[in-house]
């Protein structure tokens, strides 16, 4: 099959690195995938075996199976004819955009909508009035793996965004109320070779997202062997299961976060029990079966 995906750049981001990894894994299985994008430049931080061209060629090309993610990006996927076109939502956009660019990108005719998890899938739907098939993202474990350590460097590691709705606010806090040493590896461009050592100097893995289509990187702390506390963000309850893969505190409660943290670093049962639950858990999500159930999805649609 012919796939082609529309994107805003192929800069470090949870949702491009899900989509390279995507078309990684569908070029391993014979298909021909290109990404198309502002510069057309080729992925600089992650391996990428698809084919790069500048989105202005989108027009030019014969498409068999269109995918998009990016609702500002639609003038450009409703504008291009292809066999089979699928909005791959990767969040509940109509609360981190505008809901009146949104909304109408949820209810196009003749496109195949499919959410990144449940959560996504059940807000989704109140617009929709209609279940969308569901396509979770896998765990490159090449990156993301249990690192031997005989002494940590610091209690909490987190990623660090400076984006508001990511909650890095929220864990400094905490981790001033609790004294916590931390952490983080956002803007330090690091190679992601050097991910999971850097993840596993910590004792804690902390996310403090308002809401997420999924949070790859609480999912990514637990493949490496890390006790994840994690706010309920959403995309995060199909593998973040309170006091049995993780502790789970509210949004924007640093006090709240701290005593789960402070209760992780005091109590090293529990701390093993949730990396060794987390770790299992996190090997549920194979790219490998994943790119079987896309294959499979198509066919049905195409």
């Amino acid at each position: 099959m012919k796939f082609s995906f529309i994107e805003p750049h192929l800069k470090i981001s949870g949702g491009i690195r899900r989509i390279v990894e995507l078309s990684n894994h569908l070029v391993e299985r014979g298909h021909k995938v290109t990404i198309y994008h502002p510069s057309g430049e080729k992925c600089r931080w992650l391996p990428c075996r698809a084919l790069t061209k500048k989105l202005s060629l989108l027009p030019q090309d014969r498409h068999e199976i269109l995918i998009y993610n990016y609702p500002p990006q639609n003038k450009y996927f409703t504008a291009t004819p292809a066999k089979l076109k699928i909005y791959y939502i990767l969040h509940a956009n109509h609360i981190v955009h505008n809901r009146k660019l949104i909304l109408p990108t949820y209810r196009q005719p003749h496109v195949l909508k499919v959410a990144c998890s449940q959560w996504v899938e059940k807000e989704v739907r109140k617009y929709t009035g209609s279940r969308l098939p569901i396509m979770y993202a896998g765990v490159n474990r090449q990156i993301f793996h249990p690192v031997p350590r005989r002494k940590k460097e610091v209690d909490v590691v987190f990623y660090g965004s400076k984006r508001r709705w990511k909650g890095t606010d929220t864990i400094l806090k905490a981790c001033e109320i609790g004294g916590f040493s931390y952490d983080f590896y956002a803007g330090k461009n690091l190679p992601q070779k050097k991910l999971a050592d850097f993840i596993t100097k910590g004792r804690v893995f902390v996310s403090g997202s308002w809401y997420e289509g999924w949070n790859n990187c609480s999912l990514e702390a637990m493949a490496c062997g890390l006790p994840v506390v994690t706010t309920d963000c959403g995309g995060c309850r199909e593998f973040a299961l309170n006091r049995v893969t993780a502790l789970v505190v509210p949004p924007r409660e640093p006090a709240a976060m701290a005593k789960a943290i402070k209760l992780l670093l005091k109590d090293i049962q529990l701390r093993k029990k949730l990396a060794t639950q987390g770790y299992k858990r996190s090997l549920t999500y194979d790219w490998r079966r994943i790119v079987k159930d896309w294959e499979e999805l198509i066919n049905r649609f195409l």
